[in-house]
């Protein structure tokens, strides 16, 4: 009778808690499955220290084992040395270091079987933990269902869930379109800095060569003019190529609501630089006061993309705090019943 009464109550107990997971609320399993994937990430990070420590061990038994070769081999060579050989001379009982060698061979040998024990320890452990670990990612997948499941819930009917859902989805909406708009603008930014620094170089080159013109002159300079030439024509033609960037640049920052005039006077500047020499002393010192003017312009054109670029990484890392923020509050709402 009694186990009849024991059959018919846990029979019971199994088909309630059947209908009680039936019955169980969207926002009531993700709070669960929220718990659970919690609890393995704890035992994620335990894994990971573990294999940091399977790791270190797995290089200290290399080690030993390195050091066993060692020891052994200097036993060897104790017993093939002779009685009357100078080693015996200068260490003295060759018996007494054959002794010496033998225990410290047993020594690293000893630590060689701690550090097995220790790597069968940790595999041990980690194969447990791994198991365990490898059902995270179902489980995230699960909640990204539940997720979606308690958002149709929502907004199926109105309500005040909706509505707060709804305002959630357009800012989220909003935040990821900056943050494209924000690479975007890092992405060309990045192509201007490479292309300022190689006019930068060239110019400093003709400069260098420039002052070296005038100060040998006419005569036997005509190596020397080629270079000034040469680098000028080179910054000429990367110049044509910051223009086309510092315009998309210029393009993709009004694109993300940044100011960006200077950008503009300051390319008209390098414009202006004469893409035509004339080799005598007062054309040439012109020309060394306008590089010099370029130089200047570029060396700030490159200073104010820079300061734009970094105002794009702050501004890129409190769009990313601000998506956090708001996904977090989208899981606070999808958990309400």
């Amino acid at each position: 009778m009694f186990l009849l009464f024991l059959a018919l109550n846990v029979g019971y107990y199994h088909q309630y808690s059947k209908i009680t997971m039936a019955t169980q609320t969207t926002s009531t399993k993700i709070k669960e499955t929220i718990s659970k994937i919690a609890e393995l990430q704890a035992v994620k990070r335990h894994y990971d220290t573990t294999l940091d420590e399977l790791d270190k061990v797995l290089a200290k038994k290399d080690s030993i084992e390195d050091q066993m070769i060692k020891e052994l081999e200097d036993i060897n060579k104790l017993q093939e040395l002779g009685i009357k050989s100078i080693f015996h001379k200068v260490l003295g009982n060759k018996e007494e270091q054959l002794e010496k060698e033998r225990q410290e061979y047993l020594q690293v040998t000893l630590q060689h079987k701690e550090v097995l024990n220790s790597i069968e320890l940790l595999d041990f452990e980690k194969s447990v933990l791994q198991k365990k670990v490898s059902s995270i990612d179902d489980l995230t997948n699960k909640l990204e269902g539940l997720k979606k499941q308690r958002e149709s819930e929502i907004l199926s009917r109105p309500s005040n869930l909706r509505n707060q859902l709804i305002l959630i989805h357009n800012k989220k909406d909003d935040l990821k379109k900056y943050e494209v708009e924000l690479k975007e603008a890092f992405s060309i930014g990045n192509s201007t800095i490479r292309s300022l620094d190689t006019v930068l170089g060239y110019l400093k080159k003709a400069k260098d060569w420039g002052s070296r013109d005038m100060m040998t002159g006419r005569r036997g300079s005509g190596y020397v003019k080629s270079m000034k030439h040469g680098a000028i024509d080179r910054a000429m033609n990367e110049v044509s190529k910051t223009k086309i960037l510092l315009h998309n640049f210029s393009k993709e920052l009004s694109d993300v609501g940044y100011s960006n005039q200077r950008l503009g006077l300051q390319v008209d500047n390098i414009a202006r630089f004469p893409g035509i020499i004339f080799d005598n002393l007062i054309s040439d010192w012109i020309v060394q006061n306008k590089i010099k003017g370029v130089l200047s312009t570029v060396s700030n054109l490159l200073d104010d993309v820079t300061l734009i670029m970094q105002s794009i990484q702050k501004d890129t890392k409190q769009g990313v705090a601000d998506l956090e923020k708001i996904e977090a509050e989208e899981d606070r709402l999808l958990e309400e019943n």
